[in-house]
């Protein structure tokens, strides 16, 4: 398998490109099966890179959720599963936790997620090997970095947490109260972050945002950005011209969470009653997650030509039959894995501009981005009404996917990365992205 973007790697003379490492990932949870945004970034990377290198994982969880691996390990030569080790019990989880933001220590996302067998395992493993990377993923597993010992070490954030609070703060849709609260949240996050980047030799996001905040903000002259994969699988299905397809429309997002929630309710009331008469056949799938109220579901199932599911197994099934796809929420930061996965399956993504974050779109052309849910019912109604628009801008947007978001072209971009912290060369703010919007 060729890498082109590693030829432009800045190595010393007689030096190898991408030569086999030995990388270690320190994980929050296996990443099989890939049911939530973190274990699928990790998943398409570890499957990229396991073709390549030597890949060893060290993960929370239990014995069982090994044996669920077992077949996806079993057609990984390259890739072990050193082992699986549950969290210490910890005692007044809450209060501890809020203490230690109060005194800006990182430790706050560390209280839940520590434990002390998987450290001595991490310890060992990198006594007993030389690993060139030590891959940590999310701030929770942030307190393996001390277990690392002189081994060069990445510490993937995904995204900024202080950001995502401030971000929050600025939703007008939501209650002062909580407002003021995320303002204050954002604050304390932020003092605790900036400790976070001398911990790591290469701090990585998946957002340029995250990324570009962190500099800024936080002095975080190691801060990178790399962005999330979409799997081949998504972008393998011709998109079709099944009249059903073109009166489709899908949601989908974690629908748990209530600012995620109450988005979409707002969105619903107020225009698929519209919707549904101008477009008797319109037909409309939400998919969203676990933790979904019963007076939430309740509320979406009396709608006419409405389905709603918790989780779909083979969600490129589901998609290979839709074509438009609405995220009307407005208050999230950072790359949508599920925006991303929409667009490569060739579907036209109706947003507003955060639904799009990291992604270079042309509204009208990739994607239909919207400021308001008046705009976003509109436009959807449009595409309803034009299946032939709807299909050219999916297309278009596969086009995009393809041109910088692949598991080929990210997984490059890791290597690139990997090479420069093991070499000690100077990392790059970015590595790879799009080629161009217009790429074939």
């Amino acid at each position: 398998m060729s890498c082109p973007t590693c030829l432009d790697l800045r190595l010393p003379p007689g030096s190898r490109v991408c030569a086999r490492m030995k990388l270690l990932f320190v994980l929050q949870e296996l990443p099989h099966p890939a049911n939530n945004g973190h274990r699928q970034k990790v998943l398409s990377l570890i499957d990229f890179l396991s073709e390549r290198h030597a890949c060893d994982v060290l993960a929370l969880g239990t014995s069982e959720d090994s044996l669920t691996c077992g077949p996806w390990v079993a057609g990984r030569p390259g890739l072990r599963i050193l082992g699986c080790f549950e969290p210490d019990p910890s005692r007044f989880l809450r209060f501890r936790q809020m203490v230690a933001l109060l005194l800006g220590r990182p430790s706050a996302s560390w209280l839940r997620f520590r434990s002390r067998a998987l450290e001595d395992a991490l310890r060992h493993a990198v006594h007993e090997n030389d690993y060139d990377v030590v891959h940590i993923d999310l701030i929770s597993m942030g307190y393996c970095c001390a277990a690392v010992g002189r081994a060069k070490r990445v510490l993937s954030l995904n995204d900024s947490l202080s950001l995502t609070m401030f971000g929050r703060a600025r939703n007008r849709f939501a209650p002062w109260s909580f407002r003021l609260s995320a303002l204050l949240s954002g604050l304390l996050q932020l003092r605790a972050e900036r400790k976070v980047f001398g911990m790591a030799d290469a701090v990585h996001f998946v957002g340029v945002a995250d990324a570009d905040w962190s500099r800024k903000h936080l002095g975080g002259g190691n801060a990178v950005q790399i962005p999330l994969a979409v799997a081949s699988i998504f972008l393998a299905m011709p998109p079709g011209e099944d009249p059903i397809r073109g009166q489709t429309i899908l949601a989908i997002d974690k629908l748990g969470a209530a600012q995620h929630r109450n988005a979409i309710v707002r969105f619903l009331s107020r225009h698929w009653s519209v919707l549904r008469a101008r477009h008797p056949n319109a037909r409309l799938v939400v998919v969203g997650g676990s933790g979904m109220p019963d007076s939430f579901q309740e509320f979406v199932r009396r709608l006419p030509g409405v389905e709603l599911y918790a989780w779909v197994e083979h969600l490129e099934e589901l998609m290979s039959g839709t074509g438009v796809a609405v995220f009307p929420y407005s208050v999230a930061v950072g790359m949508k894995n599920r925006v991303m996965q929409c667009m490569g399956a060739g579907m036209a993504v109706v947003g507003d501009p955060s639904s799009f974050s990291g992604l270079p779109v042309r509204s009208g052309h990739d994607a239909v981005v919207c400021e308001t849910h008046d705009a976003m019912a509109r436009t959807v109604g449009e595409l309803l009404g034009d299946p032939a628009r709807s299909r050219r801008i999916g297309a278009q947007a596969r086009v995009l996917i393809r041109s910088g978001f692949t598991t080929d072209a990210v997984g490059c971009s890791w290597e690139r990365l990997y090479t420069d912290v093991a070499a000690g060369i100077p990392i790059s703010s970015r590595y790879g992205g799009p080629i161009s919007a217009e790429a074939s």
